[in-house]
């Protein structure tokens, strides 16, 4: 083994027989918007090789903020930036990245295989901003796991994501660092094309909280195939009270031009389903698709299956409504619960349990 240090950057191979593998770790050791050491400087050096890590080693106690005057580079090679390696981070004593000047995104995804663990990434609020940018083309990713997770909190779209095979976990989108009080984004997590991602996990670790936005804690547009379980939307951090998203927790296309279809929506395992709930017009609409499985999920009630209104003595309107945006949607062969040991949910406390557009042809 052989490991070499020079600037910031640190260069570790390590040889097993006639194999070799070469990482390189880029460290940020400042604040700053540019230059040597900083969080710039790290992505546009990791930009020229694959396979990087980007640790940090920043002085101070915390909570430390880097604030980008213009969007920091495009990931363009494979690369995981991990917060969670600064002395000091906790979940809530983070290294926040905090909107400056004409940025418009806190990260930009357009690489396969990059991860993204353990920021406060807010402030992005222009019209067209999102706390992190997946790039259609990217086939796999990580944004947040098992106590490595992000706040991404007070940006127009927490994430938005049009790649395929990404995985979120452990995140809050639309809350505090406590997980405890809103500070919205417009929407939690924008899906808008791409397939297979997934959303959450059967793990409590894994669980993502999406709550507290002004408009959809989820909202998936031209996409199909994607798990999105054990989740809490439109709840605190425990699962008991409300943090509600203003309009609805979970969306699935829009008019006929944007449809989402065979998603899973829970699962009849321990750990999959989700808590939907507290959340205004709806807790789930399908606007457009077809062949979407809602299981084992608790819609209307808490964690404890105790109601959980929108606000006190103003329930949701509709725990789980097929709408049909129009008569050219199609809204078929979506199956709300089932037969088998776990997939029926608990949809309870609406004004409206499951309401069927008379609209929809089947």
């Amino acid at each position: 083994e052989a490991a070499r240090t020079s600037l910031d950057t640190t260069y570790s191979w390590t040889f097993t027989g006639d194999s070799k593998d070469c990482s390189f770790f880029y460290i940020v050791t400042n604040t700053n918007d540019s230059g040597e050491g900083s969080l710039r400087w790290a992505i546009t050096n990791a930009n020229t090789s694959s396979n990087e890590t980007i640790s940090f080693s920043l002085t101070g106690t915390g909570p430390w903020t880097i604030t980008p005057l213009t969007d920091l580079p495009v990931l363009t090679s494979t690369t995981a930036i991990d917060a969670t390696t600064q002395t000091g981070w906790t979940s809530t004593n983070m290294i926040q990245i905090v909107k400056g000047g004409s940025s418009e995104y806190g990260f930009e995804i357009n690489a396969d295989a990059c991860e993204v663990y353990g920021f406060e990434i807010s402030g992005f609020n222009g019209s067209a901003d999102a706390g992190i940018y997946i790039y259609t083309g990217v086939t796999t990713g990580v944004i947040g796991s098992a106590n490595k997770g992000n706040v991404i909190a007070g940006n127009e779209n927490g994430i938005q994501n049009r790649g395929s095979n990404i995985t979120i976990q452990g995140n809050k989108l639309g809350t505090n660092q406590n997980g405890t009080n809103a500070n919205p984004n417009k929407v939690g997590i924008y899906i808008t094309s791409g397939i297979g991602n997934t959303i959450g996990g059967s793990l409590v670790g894994e669980r993502n909280l999406l709550s507290g936005n002004s408009e959809y804690g989820i909202r998936m547009l031209n996409t199909s195939g994607n798990i999105i379980k054990g989740n809490y939307i439109g709840t605190d951090i425990t699962g008991v009270f409300a943090i509600p998203n203003e309009i609805r927790g979970l969306e699935l296309g829009f008019n006929e031009a944007n449809s989402a279809s065979s998603n899973i929506i829970g699962g009849s395992l321990a750990g999959e389903g989700n808590v939907i709930a507290g959340n205004d017009q709806a807790n789930i609409i399908i606007f457009n698709g077809t062949d979407n499985i809602i299981q084992g999920n608790k819609i209307g009630v808490n964690v404890n299956g105790d109601i959980l209104e929108y606000a006190s003595g103003n329930p949701t309107d509709y725990g789980v409504w097929l709408n049909g945006f129009s008569i050219s949607s199609v809204v078929d062969n979506n199956i709300i619960g089932g037969f088998g040991t776990g997939e029926g949910n608990v949809i309870a406390g609406n004004n409206r349990g499951v309401v069927i557009d008379p609209n929809l042809s089947s």
